[in-house]
């Protein structure tokens, strides 16, 4: 699907306004911090600078344009995020800065002796950061 097509899509999913239609909620996901904007534009009927912001979002992020034309031709795709910290979470990745960053996610390690239950959560560099032990599972 071109850019074009893609931005037509936007444009007409972005105006409905519908929230929790599939398709307005996977691209204020996808899209993150640049839906609101997007969104600014279709409200002031703007529709030239909605479409240089897309074609720029769209030319310069693959992972985007995939899943948005993916959306518009109403193929099926699931999006998961993982949040930790600050930061804005775009197409489903931790953006922080500016800085592309992989999300990490504690680890947690049980361990039974004696009947008592000992549970640590492990940062991802290692360190312990909790640890409980309580009778029983």
């Amino acid at each position: 699907m071109d850019n074009t097509e893609i931005a037509k899509f936007l444009w007409a999913s972005i105006s409905s306004g519908v929230i929790g239609n599939a398709a307005y909620d996977g691209i204020k996901t996808t899209l993150g911090i640049a839906f609101d904007r997007l969104a600014g534009h279709t409200k002031a009927q703007k529709r030239a600078e909605f479409d240089a912001a897309v074609f720029a979002i769209l030319e310069t992020n693959q992972k985007i344009r995939n899943i948005l034309s993916s959306l518009a031709s109403g193929t099926s795709i699931n999006i998961s995020q993982h949040h930790s910290g600050t930061g804005d979470n775009v197409a489903g990745d931790k953006i922080t800065n500016n800085n592309h960053i992989s999300p990490q996610q504690n680890t947690i390690h049980k361990s039974t002796k004696f009947g008592l239950t000992t549970t640590r959560v492990i940062s991802p560099n290692g360190v312990t950061i909790s640890e409980t032990t309580s009778a029983g599972e």
